[in-house]
């Protein structure tokens, strides 16, 4: 939910859904805004792609498991995540959008809304994607989303407000990791946490400053949970339930000799 500002030119955006111990998970929709004068000016070098699919490993994998705990860990040492349910309800994107300088208006997506702005040598991307219960899935306010990021550039995320101490890394893929919350230190859940989200809808613009920069989002489903392991409307006990399954997506930046930037 944090915004980033860029100095770089070329994006390419990518969504897939990261799927947990051989189970899949629908993601419908994945509409592309559509494309006006701010889409792919003469400034970029490549057309923006997205590639929607399923990937195994889930919160479980590999890497991204020990980047996402290790940068939860490192936001609150006393965080205990209690296990990794499974949900059966359908992620569903809404829609996306890569964008140079110009970022349109989004208006009520599921009860979201962006006003629009203009920054001059900026891109990034627009998404928006919401989540479906079904069945005994939880829902209501409590319902919330957590979201992480990684990114080859360390000063991507600490221009963007993230405290060194709470970004994990480099890795042996040379990739940073932290806990994307919008510098709250009450809630990892974005939608708690003053995030454009409400308990089923996520609406993200993020962007960078810096060319030849590879950001990726980790977005979960996940609560409080009270001694018993029940929804809570916060912390309780410092525990929480974080699902196997979720949605990976992000964008990089291509460098055309633009210089400066943090």
């Amino acid at each position: 939910m944090m915004i980033r500002r860029i100095l770089a030119a070329a994006i390419v955006t990518f969504i897939s859904v990261s799927v947990g111990w051989g189970q899949t998970v629908p993601v419908v929709g994945a509409n592309p805004r559509v494309a006006g004068s701010n889409q792919q000016t003469n400034a970029w070098s490549s057309t923006a792609s997205v590639t929607i699919g399923t990937q195994g490993g889930g919160w479980y994998g590999g890497g991204i498991s020990n980047g996402c705990q290790n940068a939860l860990g490192l936001w609150n040492p006393a965080i205990t995540v209690q296990d990794f349910p499974n949900l059966s309800g359908n992620y569903s994107i809404g829609f996306y959008g890569s964008y140079y300088q110009t970022f349109p208006a989004v208006n009520n997506y599921n009860g979201l809304s962006f006003p629009g702005m203009t920054v001059s040598e900026a891109g990034g991307l627009e998404m928006g994607m919401t989540y479906t219960p079904i069945g005994n899935d939880p829902t209501g306010v409590n319902f919330g989303w957590i979201q992480f990021i990684s990114s080859n550039n360390l000063n991507t995320l600490v221009n963007s407000g993230i405290p060194r101490a709470q970004i994990s890394g480099p890795d042996q893929n040379g990739l940073y990791w932290a806990l994307d919350n919008g510098g709250n230190n009450t809630t990892p859940f974005s939608n708690q946490a003053g995030g454009n989200a409400n308990s089923t809808t996520l609406l993200d613009i993020p962007f960078t400053q810096t060319s030849l920069t590879q950001n990726t989002f980790y977005t979960f489903k996940g609560w409080w949970t009270d001694s018993n392991g029940n929804v809570a409307a916060g912390n309780v006990n410092n525990t929480i339930k974080i699902c196997q399954n979720g949605v990976f997506w992000g964008y990089a930046t291509n460098n055309l000799g633009v210089t400066g930037g943090n």
